[in-house]
């Protein structure tokens, strides 16, 4: 499946590099005018070692040893700090008037706590009004709050595409999907029982995901 047609881009883009590891295969979506590339703290490996330029880099540099030095904006944060370095990042994207935000090197990783703490992340970006996409190959994850929808289409080639839909605050209410293999309308999943893992597409259709009160994940896996 091609990823561009998994997340579609309407709008301008806040890019972020992060530490664990992006694989060589990794589709990177075509960085334009006006988007905004930040490589938060080790993810500046990723972006000098393949020619990607970025605006800012920001962390603690507790992972790369020492900051560095280039042709952007360097912001260092004091490694005890409440913020993770992709929370700091997705807050200085957010100041700069960003709403979109595609995530690299977000997921997996030796450190298990930076994709749990990233899904949160992309919580609070929808919170905020936006939407986040931690991305790993052709699949990713992203996160609906209060009065938001999503559409998802199955890539081109992913007959076995699944999506899940998880709670992420205690209650989220109102949960409703459609056009998928198992649909459910105003319903309440809770944080502690994923009754919304391995859904199906239904084909030719997109999926429809919405939600009324609370916060959802949604993980899409070809």
């Amino acid at each position: 499946g091609c990823m561009t047609m998994m997340i579609p881009k309407e709008e301008k883009t806040c890019y972020i590099f992060a530490a664990a590891p992006i694989s060589d295969s990794q589709r990177i979506e075509k960085i334009e005018e006006g988007d905004l590339v930040i490589a938060a703290d080790g993810g500046y490996d990723y972006t000098s070692a393949h020619g990607i330029a970025i605006d800012v880099c920001l962390g603690d540099f507790d992972s790369l040893g020492k900051a560095p030095r280039g042709d952007f904006e360097l912001l260092t944060f004091p490694v005890r700090k409440d913020d993770t370095d992709m929370g700091l990042a997705v807050k200085y994207g957010l100041s700069k008037g960003f709403r979109r935000f595609v995530m690299y090197g977000g997921l997996g990783g030796e450190r298990r706590s930076h994709t749990l703490s990233n899904c949160q992340t992309l919580s609070y970006i929808a919170e905020n009004g936006g939407r986040g996409y931690l991305v790993e190959n052709e699949n990713f994850i992203t996160a609906i709050s209060s009065g938001q929808s999503i559409e998802l289409s199955a890539g081109a080639a992913s007959d076995g595409a699944k999506f899940s839909v998880f709670a992420m605050s205690g209650r989220a209410e109102g949960v409703t999907i459609e056009n998928a293999q198992y649909e459910i309308k105003g319903a309440t999943l809770t944080g502690d029982y994923p009754i919304g893992a391995g859904n199906g597409f239904v084909p030719g259709k997109s999926a429809v995901i919405s939600v009324e009160k609370g916060n959802i994940l949604i993980v899409y896996e070809e």
